[in-house]
């Protein structure tokens, strides 16, 4: 088992190496709201974001993200994400693939593609997916479920039969792969 120090330092290597800015969730707060009040100075949108802020808060309980921007690829990780060293390095892998796609592809294309293609999305999720799964059996000797899959639990990725089924078989190639 690993605990939280721990994963903080295998995060942290594995982010300076790929020149990626982890944030957790209290100082992800502070990013927000500030990228919050410069949205905010646009004519209009003030109440948009004021409507926003309750499933934003939301989220930032459960769900962490990878996001391109300006000043190189960052990752806001969720309280839950947090909440011990198997979780954290979990979810911290998974997001590094996340960070690996949008370093080999750009930041416009990933995007596009992610907002653009069901089965692109599926794909990057569950190839993310299985690599957090990886990561935790190897810290806890527990290989997860193949629907413990983030990708297979949950509605945000919004994908259709179709690129569900096709996500499932990607993780259970990896959780396959795991096992050997």
């Amino acid at each position: 088992m690993i605990d939280l120090p721990t994963a903080r330092a295998c995060v942290a290597h594995l982010a300076a190496g790929l020149d990626v800015t982890v944030i957790e969730p209290d100082d992800a707060a502070k990013y927000l709201d500030g990228a919050a009040g410069l949205l905010s100075l646009i004519p209009g949108v003030g109440p948009l974001i004021a409507q926003a802020r309750a499933p934003i808060a939301d989220a930032q309980e459960r769900v962490s993200v990878t996001l391109p921007t300006p000043w190189g690829t960052a990752i806001l990780l969720s309280r839950s994400a947090v909440v011990d060293g198997p979780s954290l390095l979990s979810v911290a892998l998974h997001e590094f693939c996340h960070c690996r796609t949008i370093a080999d592809v750009g930041a416009l294309q990933s995007v596009t593609d992610y907002l653009g293609s069901g089965e692109l999305r599926a794909f990057r999720e569950a190839d993310a997916s299985g690599v957090g799964m990886w990561a935790r059996y190897v810290v806890t000797g527990t290989l997860p479920a193949v629907d413990d899959a983030s990708v297979l639990r949950s509605a945000l990725y919004h994908l259709d039969a179709p690129d569900k089924l096709f996500a499932r078989a990607v993780v259970s190639s990896l959780v396959a792969s795991a096992e050997v």
